[in-house]
Protein backbone atom coordinates (compact mmCIF):
# COMPACT_ATOMS: atom_id res chain seq x y z
CA UNK A 1 0.00 0.00 0.00
CA UNK A 2 1.60 3.36 -1.02
CA UNK A 3 2.18 6.07 1.57
CA UNK A 4 0.16 9.28 1.28
CA UNK A 5 2.09 12.29 -0.05
CA UNK A 6 3.96 14.24 2.60
CA UNK A 7 2.61 17.71 3.13
CA UNK A 8 5.21 20.41 2.97
CA UNK A 9 5.98 21.90 6.34
CA UNK A 10 4.95 25.44 7.03
CA UNK A 11 7.91 27.82 7.05
CA UNK A 12 9.25 28.58 10.49
CA UNK A 13 9.44 32.33 11.17
CA UNK A 14 12.99 33.61 11.41
CA UNK A 15 13.79 35.05 14.81
CA UNK A 16 16.38 37.81 14.82
CA UNK A 17 17.99 38.75 18.10
CA UNK A 18 19.05 42.37 17.88
CA UNK A 19 22.01 43.66 19.81
CA UNK A 20 21.18 46.52 22.15
CA UNK A 21 23.63 49.40 22.03
CA UNK A 22 24.10 52.29 24.45
CA UNK A 23 25.23 55.86 23.93
CA UNK A 24 28.99 55.86 23.51
CA UNK A 25 29.24 52.39 21.93
CA UNK A 26 31.32 52.11 18.76
CA UNK A 27 29.50 50.51 15.85
CA UNK A 28 29.67 50.15 12.10
CA UNK A 29 27.27 49.12 9.38
CA UNK A 30 27.17 45.39 8.69
CA UNK A 31 27.83 46.27 5.05
CA UNK A 32 30.99 48.18 5.99
CA UNK A 33 31.93 51.82 6.34
CA UNK A 34 33.48 54.04 9.00
CA UNK A 35 33.39 53.41 12.72
CA UNK A 36 30.54 55.42 14.26
CA UNK A 37 29.58 56.27 17.83
CA UNK A 38 26.06 55.82 19.18
CA UNK A 39 24.75 59.25 20.19
CA UNK A 40 21.12 58.42 20.98
CA UNK A 41 18.73 55.47 21.16
CA UNK A 42 15.18 55.75 19.82
CA UNK A 43 12.85 53.06 21.17
CA UNK A 44 10.34 52.07 18.53
CA UNK A 45 7.63 49.44 18.64
CA UNK A 46 9.50 46.61 16.90
CA UNK A 47 13.17 47.46 17.33
CA UNK A 48 15.29 50.41 18.40
CA UNK A 49 16.95 52.83 16.05
CA UNK A 50 20.14 54.69 16.81
CA UNK A 51 21.48 58.12 15.91
CA UNK A 52 25.12 57.61 14.98
CA UNK A 53 27.93 60.14 14.53
CA UNK A 54 31.12 59.76 12.47
CA UNK A 55 33.78 61.85 10.77
CA UNK A 56 34.84 61.78 7.12
CA UNK A 57 37.86 63.93 6.30
CA UNK A 58 37.22 66.10 9.37
CA UNK A 59 33.53 66.65 8.62
CA UNK A 60 31.01 65.44 11.21
CA UNK A 61 28.14 63.34 9.83
CA UNK A 62 25.09 61.90 11.56
CA UNK A 63 22.20 59.66 10.61
CA UNK A 64 19.63 57.38 12.19
CA UNK A 65 19.93 53.64 11.57
CA UNK A 66 17.73 50.65 12.47
CA UNK A 67 19.45 48.25 14.84
CA UNK A 68 19.36 45.39 12.32
CA UNK A 69 22.00 47.09 10.11
CA UNK A 70 24.50 47.79 12.93
CA UNK A 71 27.17 45.67 14.57
CA UNK A 72 29.76 46.35 17.24
CA UNK A 73 32.96 47.83 15.81
CA UNK A 74 35.98 45.56 16.01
Amino acid sequence: MPHPPIESAKPVPKIIILRQFEAGDLVCLKSGGPVMIIAERHDLWLAPEYTCLWFVQGTLHSNRFPSIVLEAAR
